[in-house]
């Protein structure tokens, strides 16, 4: 009987002290802005879907991205690429960051939507100023950089960058801000 009543003790104390260190972590949107910010180098601000503005991270589902620029008109590649007459090419410069886990960036999941609600595919090869994203497998704490044009019609208005992969049979969705 008394070695039954020495191991309680110990293991309600060992439970207790489990229990205390486990509170001491951060959780929920916490670690998520913690574990964003060290991915990014900037502060965190948490928005709905869209309500960013250009240079501000959106995230979910363990990933992070941001428009950092727009360049509209983007000068076209002329020896492999020519608008069609009445549009013009937007390139769009972003970030593709993993909060959790290991992500395959697909920038072909990426369009842009304009003021009416359309959606752009990427148009790639045609810009001649800017190094394209690459579809790259990005690790936990890594990010992928680079630029993605879109062929969208003069009177057009960028308003938003959607990046919805298919994972696994489950889509994710971010979408950040293209207006200042």
């Amino acid at each position: 009987m008394k070695k039954r009543s020495f191991w309680v003790p110990v293991l309600v104390g060992i439970l207790l002290v489990l229990a205390l260190a486990a509170c001491g972590e951060k959780t929920g949107a916490e670690a998520t802005a913690t574990a964003l910010a060290a991915v990014t180098d900037s502060p965190v601000e948490h928005s709905e879907p869209g309500s960013n503005r250009l240079g501000e991270w959106a995230e979910g589902s363990g990933l992070a991205m941001v428009a950092r620029a727009i360049d509209d008109p983007a000068v076209p590649d002329s020896t492999g690429y020519q608008p069609k007459p009445g549009t013009r090419l937007v390139a769009v410069h972003f970030e593709l960051g993993s909060l959790s886990g290991t992500h395959h960036g697909t920038p072909h999941a990426a369009k842009l939507i304009d003021d009416r609600g359309v959606k752009y595919e990427a148009v790639y090869g045609a810009m001649a100023e800017h190094a394209e994203i690459q579809s790259v497998a990005v690790e936990m704490g890594e990010r992928v950089s680079g630029w993605m044009a879109f062929e969208l019609p003069e009177d057009a208005v960028p308003m938003f960058l959607e990046y919805k992969p298919d994972v696994w049979g489950r889509y994710i969705e971010l979408r950040v801000s293209l207006v200042e």
